[in-house]
């Protein structure tokens, strides 16, 4: 067994050890299909308890000798994202079981991102008035790109946000997947292909993000023009 835990929360450490034979049951399923993810409340707070599917035989192996699993990957990348002062759920920890030397279940323990909303409602819906929402999305993204951090799973469902008085605060959430290292104009403006807003989401973003690193924003349209949800 592989484990490691924040030091934050080792008080959760008996919790986490029993998820093997407790997962099943406890809290509430948020999602379940290939892998599953549960909430659940535990010492008044509450954890995302993410179990990830065993992958096929060749990745069993891959993930056993060649690169990290899924598992110790997210908590790896939310520790990493949280130093560097970027919004994710604080990391718990990650746990893996061997069978036959070969990597089987694995689980990913955080605490639950309380924000209520994601960029899913761009996907459908003009602006309206929600500028001042995406100017904070485009500066915090040219924050990652400048720090050489790309979330290779940008789309609306993975990124959580909610307004406060000092702006809008996000919540990066299924990071297993992400790249590391110069993120220029083409590499830059790729990140938001997952995102699939209408145009003058994207024009409005395109200006914002070029403004932020000091691009063309004409160019950096022109590049996200393909990702453009088109009406109907």
């Amino acid at each position: 067994m592989f484990l490691e835990i924040n030091p934050d929360y080792q008080f959760l450490k008996d919790f986490v050890l029993s998820l093997p034979q407790t997962f099943g049951t406890e809290g509430t399923v948020l999602y379940k299909v290939r892998n599953e993810v549960r909430l659940i409340e535990v010492a008044g707070i509450k954890v995302v308890v993410k179990k990830f599917k065993v992958p096929h035989l060749i990745n069993r192996f891959a993930y056993s000798y060649l690169r990290k699993s899924k598992a110790r990957r997210s908590y790896e990348y939310a520790m990493m994202l949280k130093q560097n002062g970027f919004g994710t759920a604080d990391p718990i920890a990650c746990m893996e079981f061997k069978q036959g030397g070969l990597l089987a279940d694995s689980y990913l323990i955080t605490l639950h991102c309380p924000y209520s909303r994601d960029f899913n409602e761009f996907r459908e819906t003009p602006l309206n008035g929600r500028e001042n929402i995406l100017r904070d999305f485009a500066q915090f993204t040219a924050r990652l790109h400048d720090k050489g951090i790309r979330h290779l799973d940008y789309g609306g469902g993975n990124i959580m946000f909610e307004q406060t008085d000092n702006g809008t605060e996000f919540c990066l959430i299924d990071i297993n997947r992400m790249a590391f290292g110069k993120v220029g104009i083409e590499k830059g403006c790729e990140n938001f292909k997952l995102l699939y807003m209408l145009e003058d989401s994207f024009h409005f973003l395109a200006e914002e993000y070029a403004k932020a690193r000091g691009f063309d924003t004409e160019k950096c349209f022109e590049l996200m023009k393909p990702y453009i949800r088109k009406n109907g």
